[in-house]
Parts: structure tokens; sequence; C-alpha cells
């Protein structure tokens, strides 16, 4: 089985419940979403079988042992192989997904909807990530089955996410930290 890469890079996570853990991304390409603040590249592609993924991920990412999944979209793939082959050897898998496709197995399944979708009324995961733009509202999500609850803006400006955070718990504030740190 192949995979369509847009890229993998070893960081930092910048957003979340797990900000500034060290990590191995690997970037599916492809969504069904447009969003405007997205940062992959959806011309850029890469054909790789989960062998050459795990090589790659040991290689770069000597001792690091955590996989972030992310695109695009990365559950548009057939994503369960690519997981629990990482984690049969040991490793933490982190699934980053915009909540439109089916839930994947993972050890932590972060959901990051966006405006304007329907989505189902069982949307659940390990933390819940909005892109907060000062219009929408992240409250029709209180309902759903989520551990941790985060307002990320969708800009420098930092005041309508910090003022709804303030305003709303639980709620909390997430930054993209890597743009602070100028790192990938």
């Amino acid at each position: 089985m192949l995979y369509e890469v847009s890229e993998t890079f070893r960081s930092l996570q910048g957003e979340g419940y797990w900000s500034g853990t060290p990590s191995f991304f690997i970037r599916l390409a492809g969504c069904n979403l447009d969003c405007p603040w997205c940062d992959t590249d959806h011309q850029r592609r890469e054909s790789l079988s989960i062998p050459a993924l795990f090589a790659r991920a040991e290689k770069e990412s000597p001792g690091c042992k955590r996989l972030v999944l992310t695109g695009g979209e990365p559950t548009l793939q057939t994503i369960q192989p690519l997981i629990d082959y990482f984690r049969e050897r040991g490793w933490y898998v982190a699934v980053e997904t915009n909540g439109t496709g089916r839930r994947p197995s993972a050890d932590w399944v972060t959901v990051s909807p966006k405006a304007g979708v329907d989505y189902p009324e069982d949307l659940s995961g390990d933390e819940i990530k909005i892109v907060f733009d000062g219009k929408s509202d992240p409250g029709r999500f209180l309902h759903c089955a989520f551990k941790h609850w985060y307002i990320q803006p969708c800009s420098q400006d930092f005041e309508p996410a910090v003022r709804y955070v303030l305003e709303h718990p639980p709620w909390r504030l997430s930054v993209q930290l890597q743009h602070i740190l100028r790192i990938r």
C-alpha cells in the first residue's frame, strides 16, 4: 500500500495539549476542504510505502518514537495500517483530522472542525481544536465527547480568541508555537 505524502519532518508539536513535544510528522496529501489558512502544500506529492515511511521516521527522528499524522486530511487515505505498523514498533501515534472522515484508532486524536461543515452529533476525540475567526460558534461542539478543548487564533490577532476563552470555560487557548519559534 502506498500513501500520498506532502512532506515528512521532525519538529516540536506546535499546537494543543502536546505543544512543545518532539515529534515526527507525516503530512499526508489531499483534503476535502479548502481552508484559507492551511499550511499544506497540496501540489507536492510523493508516494511512499509504510516500510519506507517507517525507515524515514527512524532515520530522521532517532529516539523520538512519537508520530503525528496530519494533512491535508489524513482520513481520506486508509491510515489504520500505517498507525498499526508504527504502534506495533513502539511508537505513540497521534492523528490530526478535520473530523469529516471515520475516526481512526490511534493513541491520540485531535479533531479540528471547520466552519460551514455539518458534523455528526457523536464527534469525539482526545482534543478538539477550533481555529477561531471571532465569528464562528465553538459552543456548538460542547455536547461532543472530548477531554481537552482548545481555541486557536486563525491570525496574529489573538485578542478575539483570548476574549472567547476568558468568557467561555472549558475552552483553553492554543497558539501555533511553530510560528512563534519559526520552526516547521
